[in-house]
């Protein structure tokens, strides 16, 4: 499980960074293209950034997890993880 929740943190954080980088690939074509975000301009926040909030507190979640994952291992196997390193995301 441990490793598992690993891979679904790391996946996540590959998805937010995705959005940030189209984000500012959306930010760069509006200006260009003199091109308003109507969603944001009627709710306040785009489709993007509603996107991005909620994959951050996915990837927040995840850490946490993995954290309470990292701490219940038992030293033996945390000794194993440790070796293969996949401990790296205890922090």
């Amino acid at each position: 499980m441990f490793i598992e929740l690993q891979e679904r943190l790391r996946r996540a954080e590959a998805v937010l960074r995705s959005l940030y980088e189209a984000k500012l690939e959306a930010d760069r074509q509006a200006v260009e293209l003199k091109r308003a975000d109507a969603m944001k301009a009627i709710t306040g926040t785009s489709a993007i950034e509603r996107a991005i909030h909620a994959t951050s507190r996915i990837v927040e979640r995840l850490k946490r997890e993995v954290g309470e994952a990292g701490r219940s291992l038992t030293q033996q196997d945390a000794s194993r993880f440790e070796a293969a390193g996949e401990l790296s995301l205890l922090g």
